[in-house]
């Protein structure tokens, strides 16, 4: 069995725009209650902070961890949203249930990456169908969705969600927007994985440190350590991962009800911005949303 990756970069950003396609290409700053990485404590201040920002926040000098008033007083340009918990949680299960439509198995995987900014979930390729058509039309689907994704396709879960995070040539993506598939061939995932940096995997920086300090910088040199190496249980797993033997086993998600989709009107002013829609264009949106979903 092929699994296929679906990796969604700025999740909670895309949220936001999928809920209100006028923030699309804007100074967009999301905000919630923690920093990323960090939970709340009783006791302390609660101020909003940024989760995630646009390319064009970022240039405006929008950082994450800033507070949302500091992010304000930045530039007028820049709109600060909050992160809005429902609406994750719907669109996570508006792509489970669009992959539905493809592919027999979906898995709703989780956030990942630094603050869990990202979103990966995953899917099995349909027998006899080639990989690189599967991911275009995977790609495809999330679109209509109003989201943007990449797309890794491997023999195990790991090495699908490296080459859909970070490429084929395993460097992290500079456009949060841009669509790729990257197919692993059949049986060359421990060449695939071979060459990226050993902070792929969850290891410590002390014993990432340790390991960098005796050579062992890459995926490829930690998996051929020996065995009395990698004696402890959560080492040898991370070394079956290195390998590309982090298994093809999928949590089935099953579709609930009822469907809910959610987008921003524009009330029909001349200043209306760029991307808004009218009544009509938005419940055609919504309806294809809702078309598609059933789909699967």
């Amino acid at each position: 069995m092929r699994i296929a990756c679906i990796h969604v970069p700025q999740f909670a950003l895309q949220c936001a725009t999928r809920l209100d396609p006028s923030l699309r290409g804007a100074a967009v700053a999301v905000v919630g209650g923690t920093e990323p990485g960090r939970t709340s404590m009783a006791g302390v201040l609660h101020a909003p902070v940024v989760l995630a920002c646009s390319r064009a926040a970022w240039s405006l000098g929008v950082r994450l961890g800033m507070t949302a008033t500091a992010a304000r007083n930045l530039s007028p340009e820049i709109s600060v949203v909050h992160a809005d918990a429902l609406a994750e949680r719907e669109a996570v299960r508006a792509i489970a249930d669009a992959l539905l439509s493809a592919s027999p198995v979906v898995d709703t995987g989780g956030r990942v990456g630094a603050g869990a900014a990202h979103l990966a979930m995953y899917c099995e390729v349909p027998q006899k169908t080639r990989g690189s058509a599967f991911g275009d039309r995977l790609v495809e689907l999330l679109s209509e969705l109003g989201l943007s994704a990449r797309i890794g396709i491997a023999d195990d879960r790991f090495t699908a969600w490296v080459a859909a995070a970070y490429g084929a040539h395993g460097t992290p993506h500079t456009d949060d927007h841009a669509a790729t598939v990257v197919a692993v061939p059949r049986g060359g995932s421990a060449a695939f994985l071979a060459p990226r940096p050993l902070s792929l995997l969850a290891i410590t920086p002390e014993v990432q440190h340790m390991l960098e300090s005796l050579g062992v910088r890459t995926l490829g040199e930690f998996a051929s350590l020996p065995a009395p190496s990698v004696a402890r249980p959560l080492e040898a797993d991370y070394q079956a991962l290195a390998r590309g033997e982090s298994g093809a086993s999928l949590r089935s998600y099953m579709p609930e009800a009822p469907i809910r989709e959610d987008i921003v009107v524009s009330a029909g002013s001349v200043l209306e911005a760029p991307g808004s829609l009218g009544g009509a264009a938005a419940i055609a949106l919504v309806a294809r949303r809702i078309a598609l979903r059933l789909a699967g």
